[in-house]
């Protein structure tokens, strides 16, 4: 293998989840397709009805595909893939979705604990870090700000998560005392 090529590693829950997911959407749009065909008449009442369900399919198709394009870990990092792998297996959360544009709680805050993990136990400045997650220095900083707010006041759902997360990643072999310092001044 020479250095153009890339080597990538997906998660193997998220392609069967996602394989599947568009499996059954071009399912549901082939059977709209024939009903659509007998409704093909363009005054029945129903005509811009099924239309519009098949361009929707068809776009919420072309996103998932692209979103599995795009989302992808490159080899060449292992730094990042390690730090996403643990992260993501210790909050539930799929690694991709923590490098998705979701804005779901969860998958935030996995990203801020994957950003504080990386800033920390490897040494990386902001704008380092950020480039690993393709986000802005900013969202870094923010995000490490959130996960110190958390701990702080004791946020009831994250307060202990926190702590189980230091737990769980010295486990797994991260020097978290730079992490610990930063979380605590």
């Amino acid at each position: 293998m020479n250095e153009t090529d890339i080597d990538i590693t997906v998660s193997k829950k998220y392609l069967v989840n996602e394989t599947t997911y568009i499996l059954g959407e071009i399912g549901e749009m082939i059977k709209k397709i024939n009903t659509f065909k007998d409704l093909s008449i363009p005054n029945h009442p129903l005509y811009e009805q099924y239309f519009d369900d098949i361009m929707n399919n068809a776009a919420c198709i072309s996103r998932r595909i692209s979103d599995m394009r795009s989302i992808v870990i490159d080899k060449r990092n292992p730094i990042l893939e390690n730090v996403l792998i643990d992260t993501s297996d210790f909050m539930g959360v799929l690694m991709e979705d923590v490098l998705s544009e979701t804005r779901k709680r969860e998958c935030v805050i996995t990203r801020y604990f994957a950003c504080m993990t990386i800033k920390y136990c490897y040494n990386k400045s902001l704008k380092q870090t950020g480039a690993m997650i393709h986000k802005h220095h900013a969202t870094v900083l923010s995000g490490i700000k959130s996960i110190k707010n958390l701990y702080y006041t004791k946020d009831h759902e994250y307060y202990y998560v926190i702590n189980n997360y230091v737990d769980y990643m010295q486990a797994h072999g991260y020097d978290m005392r730079m992490f610990i310092k930063q979380l605590k001044s």
